[in-house]
């Protein structure tokens, strides 16, 4: 996290043309700067480094643990299953996205590395990527920003709130041959389905008007084949197809001030970035999930937030949960959006909805921890990890019970809090 670079920016400043008569004072402030980061010590904190992954790894995915499996299930699609009893809180992949685009957060976040920068640097000829230094900005201008530069603008205008568009552009400036992304290309399986078929128009369309600004604007194909054109044509139908499907999002915690007033916990979870994980893409949906992620930089991992045993399916939830909507508003919903009817323990038994905002703790130790934790206290999370994890598992046979949900709850807060976090400055 950059959140002041004195030396850099005085740097910048002195080799643009900085008024002579001024100079003096601005190295006076630089030197004042620097004395005050040397007393400061690192300003880094965006977010604690991801856990390790177990030594013994998945043979197919490198990010994923060999506590897991990929089976096929009775709707032939692969999915991933327990290969032993894995116990609450137990890392099960550790996940860096092959790309990542930014959503509400392109104002303080690196469009290259996703560093926290309050103080960013644009690009040279537009205005729509940011930047934490030089470095990450040469960077991007040699990988891809080169060619999106001119037309992001159209493109942002074209997608809207759809990012997975920005997302799939990205990754055909990136990606010239599918060998470069082995694991991004298994996610093809799926896209012969009916209902996805029935989109190939609407894609097909999207994808012609992105090449014609991609051709017309930018210099991608100067010198090029038409081999080359056709080759980019199909691999950016095939990113828009896996993207529309499979991006997910990057979040992270953020002042929690609605209408200039703070609530019981001063931070909450915002959706910041959006890329694509091709192992967490092959877990299925539960409306009560028995996997959480949470994120660290672009990273995510992800976690059992109950115990799951030898031969169950691991399952997250792809937004609708049961406590926080009924049973007809999650069926809508998964349906709209996924073509998906949702067959999970709590869809079948209709477990009831239940209240938990604002939390509704019980126990004075609780109490407690909702009044240490509330400013994101990264000391706090740790010492409170293994006291959720008893709780989860203490509670976890009397499922639906609202002092279990409120036990996972606060454990998955926890991991948030080690994750992504943005302050007020």
């Amino acid at each position: 996290m950059t959140m002041f670079s004195p030396r850099q920016d005085i740097n910048r400043a002195l080799s643009n043309n900085y008024p002579e008569h001024l100079k003096r004072s601005l190295i006076d402030r630089r030197e004042k700067l620097l004395a005050l980061a040397g007393a400061a010590g690192d300003a880094s904190g965006h977010h604690e480094p991801p856990p390790p992954l177990p030594d013994e790894r998945n043979p197919e995915f490198e990010a994923a643990a060999a506590c897991v499996e990929l089976k096929l299930t009775g709707e032939s699609k692969r999915r991933v299953f327990a290969t032993r009893d894995i116990h609450v809180g137990e890392v099960i992949s550790v996940e860096r996205p092959f790309s990542f685009t930014l959503a509400a957060a392109d104002l303080y976040h690196c469009h290259d590395c996703f560093e926290l920068c309050y103080n960013p640097i644009p690009c040279d000829s537009c205005s729509q990527s940011l930047y934490c230094g030089e470095a990450c900005k040469v960077s991007a201008w040699d990988k891809y920003h080169k060619y999106e530069c001119p037309i992001l603008i159209s493109l942002k205008n074209i997608v809207g709130k759809h990012k997975a568009f920005l997302l799939a552009v990205k990754m055909s400036f990136l990606i010239e041959d599918e060998s470069q992304a082995s694991d991004v290309y298994k996610l093809t399986e799926n896209l012969d389905k009916e209902h996805i078929r029935d989109e190939l128009f609407t894609t097909a369309l999207v994808t012609a008007l992105m090449f014609h600004l991609v051709k017309k604007y930018t210099t991608k194909f100067e010198g090029a084949t038409r081999q080359a054109e056709e080759k980019f044509k199909e691999l950016l139908m095939l990113h828009l197809r896996i993207c529309l499907i499979h991006a997910a999002g990057i979040d992270e915690l953020c002042p929690n001030v609605i209408d200039g007033e703070h609530r019981l916990l001063n931070f909450r979870s915002e959706t910041v970035g959006c890329a694509l994980f091709p192992f967490y893409s092959f877990l299925g949906h539960a409306c009560c999930p028995n996997v959480f992620a949470h994120h660290h930089g672009v990273t995510r991992v992800l976690r059992a937030i109950r115990t799951i045993r030898k031969g169950q399916e691991c399952l997250v939830s792809y937004g609708p949960y049961y406590i926080e909507h009924n049973k007809a508003d999650r069926q809508s919903r998964l349906l709209s959006q996924y073509h998906l009817t949702c067959k999970c323990r709590a869809c079948v038994d209709d477990w009831p909805q239940l209240d938990l905002l604002p939390y509704q703790v019980t126990s004075q130790e609780d109490y407690a921890f909702l009044g240490d934790i509330r400013n994101a206290s990264v000391d706090v999370a740790k010492s409170s990890i293994h006291r959720f994890i008893d709780g989860v598992r203490y509670f976890e046979d009397l499922e639906p019970y609202m002092d279990l949900t409120l036990q996972q709850k606060m454990l998955s807060y926890c991991y948030d809090v080690l994750g992504n976090k943005r302050q007020v400055l």
